[in-house]
């Protein structure tokens, strides 16, 4: 598949200036139900300053892999998201998922379905292999603009 990337510049619905994690898992539902994830960096404010210091922890191993599930535990728990590499793996991936997003960098090469960027509370860019995903991003923001895969 080819890998489209897209810039979101709502604001969010929660009150925060820029549209957060929060709001692009919750327009991608159920299509990222069955995925797992690497979380490679985060920073944000809430009640999830125990993932942030885990993740911190982790960054040489390649971050800390979680479920949908348990990923949209801890942003129940978070406040605005500062700074973030996230990127979902189809759950049937059978390898390192932490060695296999090390190569994020390089986001068609590194197996990820999807790719999500904040950083300094002011850019999010959403990269992924799925059309479907795009259009329900598209569908739930306003204002979004195409962008380079590499760039994210």
């Amino acid at each position: 598949m080819t890998a489209w990337a897209v810039r979101i510049h709502d604001p969010s619905p929660r009150g925060y200036k820029p549209a957060d994690l929060h709001d692009v898992l919750a327009a991608l539902g159920a299509t990222i139900a069955g995925c797992k994830w690497v979380i490679q960096d985060l920073e944000c404010a809430g009640d999830a300053a125990e993932l942030a210091v885990l993740v911190e922890h982790n960054r040489e191993a390649g971050g800390v892999v979680l479920t949908t599930k348990d990923l949209l535990g801890w942003c129940s728990r978070m406040g605005q998201v500062i700074d973030a590499i996230l990127l979902a793996f189809n759950s049937d991936v059978d390898a390192d998922l932490r060695q296999l997003a090390m190569r994020g960098e390089d986001f068609a090469g590194s197996g990820a379905v999807l790719k999500v960027l904040a950083a300094d509370n002011s850019v999010l860019v959403v990269a992924g292999t799925d059309v479907r995903m795009r259009y329900l991003l598209r569908c739930r923001f306003k204002d979004v603009s195409d962008c380079d895969p590499a760039a994210a």
